[in-house]
């Protein structure tokens, strides 16, 4: 492969080598974020459960048989609200999903990380083809991934592209699209008043 084989597809590579870290650490974030959260539905239901065991098994001894009653069905009834709930905000399933999402990315960043640390004539690929297969990668993973709440997504490095939206116009969709930087070793699109009117 020669210099200029990957001349055109270079500034698309690392673009997605951005994206990949950036979406790499707000993905670890999340998981992070995710196995603090559960502990206040896991301990909960984890001490309520063996309460409701403990009740059961010999309460009985010490107090009426009623409130045994009583307190084993509002224990259980805890219980099962926590674990409908966790069920109802994919607790584990979004946990599990952003873990997953943080190893792809990262493991995606590596790669091309060593691929555009080579010489061009010692990568031994064609670049149109690991071009695209890259891309391929990428999509397959933000498919799979779920959609995060933070703001700083809109600022994704794989929206700088050559032909970006105008920020002046971008805040239009969104009040979380902020400045991006230029599309990297290309100069900023320059777009004209034709353009910016035909996205008003």
């Amino acid at each position: 492969m020669t210099e200029h084989d990957w001349s055109s597809y270079e500034p698309t590579l690392v673009r997605i080598k951005h994206s990949c870290f950036a979406m790499h650490a707000l993905y670890r974030k999340r998981y992070l974020l995710s196995r603090e959260r559960v502990i206040y539905y896991d301990v909960p239901i984890i001490v309520l459960s063996a309460m409701t065991s403990v009740f059961i098994a010999g309460a009985e001894e010490w107090l009426n048989a009623s409130i045994v009653k009583v307190l084993t069905c509002v224990t259980s009834l805890i219980v099962g609200v926590l674990g409908a709930l966790k069920k109802f905000f994919k607790i584990d399933e979004n946990r599990e999903s952003c873990l997953e999402t943080y190893k792809d990315m990262f493991r995606l960043f590596c790669e091309l990380s060593m691929m555009l640390d080579q010489p061009p004539d010692s990568r031994g690929v064609d670049a149109q083809k690991y071009s695209t297969e890259l891309a391929n990668r990428y999509s397959e993973i933000m498919d799979r991934a779920i959609v995060l709440e933070d703001a700083r997504t809109m600022e994704n490095p794989i929206y700088n592209d050559k032909a970006n939206m105008p920020s002046k116009l971008r805040k239009r969709f969104s009040k979380s699209f902020k400045e991006l930087p230029p599309a990297p070793e290309t100069p900023p699109a320059r777009h004209t008043h034709a353009e910016e009117e035909s996205y008003a």
